[in-house]
């Protein structure tokens, strides 16, 4: 059986939902240390580093195996290491950006106000270069603002808990391990 030939828009159009999976899934989670830097966020890096911690003592998901492991496996003497991972996520992420229609990144973000026309069916990838450089770093600032976000949160949630340890009766329950790496991160 002959196998078909995908046209240049059937392979454009598949690079975007791969794109769309990265941006949606769990590659921040891999790429958070490099996203969340001591120079720029100081004592939160640490949180974003054991959140990382958390993340890679996990068995990945399918889209993140397929993505960021399998790769660097199949080629000989591919180690996985930890700054693998982490510059190979951002720079996924960085390039999924690119590959997706502008729409996609206004869903993403949750935009109420009506896109602009010359917007409209077009790919990241297909503007200007200082539009996409502005895109590209637009989104991946705002992802890295809610990747802080939810490790104040976490903090937040982890220095309540060792109050409510130490001054309310019948609270003296073993710290998770996420817990305890947040609490020294603190």
């Amino acid at each position: 059986m002959e196998e078909k030939e995908l046209s240049e828009k059937e392979k454009i159009e598949i690079l975007r939902e791969v794109s769309l999976k990265d941006l949606e899934g769990s590659l921040w989670n891999y790429a958070t240390p490099k996203l969340v830097t001591p120079e720029q966020y100081g004592q939160l890096s640490k949180l974003a580093s054991a959140d990382y911690i958390n993340t890679i003592s996990q068995t990945p998901d399918q889209h993140a195996y397929e993505r960021l492991f399998l790769p660097q496996l199949a080629t000989e003497g591919g180690a996985v290491t930890s700054p693998y991972l982490q510059e190979r996520s951002k720079k996924i992420l960085q390039e999924s950006v690119m590959s997706v229609k502008v729409e996609d990144i206004y869903n993403l973000v949750g935009l109420k106000e009506p896109m602009k026309e010359s917007y409209k069916d077009k790919y990241v990838f297909e503007l200007g270069e200082d539009e996409v450089k502005s895109i590209v770093s637009s989104y991946m600032g705002l992802k890295v603002t809610d990747i802080v976000s939810g490790l104040l949160g976490k903090q937040k949630q982890a220095v309540t808990k060792g109050l409510e340890e130490i001054l309310c009766e019948g609270k003296t329950e073993k710290k998770s391990e996420e817990e305890y790496e947040l609490s020294k991160a603190v």
